[in-house]
């Protein structure tokens, strides 16, 4: 059933003219009807003429405009087309109802309208560039109403196709560490698009003396989430006593779409802290 089919059953008799009132039921039959719609009473016995209908408002409404697609962050615009369909100057207010309506704006919001006269509106969507906006189909409708007689109204539904983007980033926690013998490290991504993420996590060390542990790895990051993996940094030789000892590595990470993000990071290797009283004992006697 469409938007115009609905109008009709909600705002039935909105044309002016003669009618015949039913004496049996008092329903309101057209001039030329020989039995009453409601009652099937035969209306030259029980009929009574009446010159008018009382006027009344009626609206059908079409969406000119048709599979729509937006992508978070731009817009698109669509019209609608409103049709007075009742007996008076009717006023009628436009408004988008449902999944769209946080980022859909209709203009002009109020249209003035003549009996058997049609205007036009603009719809303008534009969802924001963030993770809340899902793609894929979201419904809407726009819902025209009369001032005149709120109950008179009707909706008119459709979809439109929200775009998927790709919006992340990648950090290592802590870009340094320190430690005798390891140094723990994280790396989070964070997916600010709006479609689910993957990405591969690979690391290099920047010398010989060091290994990094944890990888190759890979997230699955839902949108507006983060998620994590740890990396082991690991030196294959201590340092001497006492001493420091650096370390740069790289970790990469990489969407399916291609993106690359490298990160450094570094690990300090710390030398063994010698006891007075041993190295003491490593002293020749005097």
């Amino acid at each position: 059933m469409d938007g115009r089919t609905l109008a009709w059953i909600r705002f039935a008799r909105s044309e002016s003219g003669p009618v015949i009132v039913c004496q049996s039921c008092g329903h309101q039959n057209d001039d030329r009807a020989q039995f009453c719609e409601n009652c099937h009473a035969f209306l030259e016995w029980q009929g009574t003429r009446k010159t008018e209908r009382p006027a009344a408002s009626a609206v059908t409404v079409t969406l000119d405009s048709r599979s729509l697609q937006v992508v978070p962050g731009a817009s698109v615009e669509g019209r609608v087309r409103i049709r007075n369909e009742g007996t008076i100057v009717d006023e009628f207010r436009l408004e988008v109802v449902g999944g769209a309506a946080a980022w859909a704006t209709i203009d002009p919001p109020v249209l003035r309208l003549f009996p058997r006269s049609t205007d036009v509106a603009r719809i303008t969507f534009k969802p924001p560039r963030t993770s809340d906006v899902a793609a894929g189909p979201v419904r809407y409708g726009v819902k025209v109403s009369s001032t005149v007689s709120p109950e008179a109204y009707t909706v008119e539904n459709d979809l439109i196709d929200v775009g998927a983007f790709e919006d992340w980033n990648a950090e290592l926690q802590p870009r340094s560490s320190r430690g005798e013998s390891t140094g723990a490290h994280t790396v989070r991504v964070q997916n600010r698009g709006n479609v689910p993420l993957q990405v591969a996590i690979s690391a290099q060390p920047g010398g010989d003396g060091v290994t990094v542990e944890g990888v190759p790895a890979s997230l699955t990051v839902a949108p507006g989430q983060a998620a994590e993996a740890p990396l082991t940094v690991r030196p294959t030789q201590p340092a001497p006593p006492e001493g420091e000892r650096s370390h740069s590595f790289q970790a990469v990470v990489e969407s399916l779409e291609g993106r690359r993000v490298t990160l450094d990071g570094s690990m300090v290797q710390q030398g063994r802290t010698l006891r007075v009283e041993w190295y003491a004992r490593l002293l020749p006697p005097s």
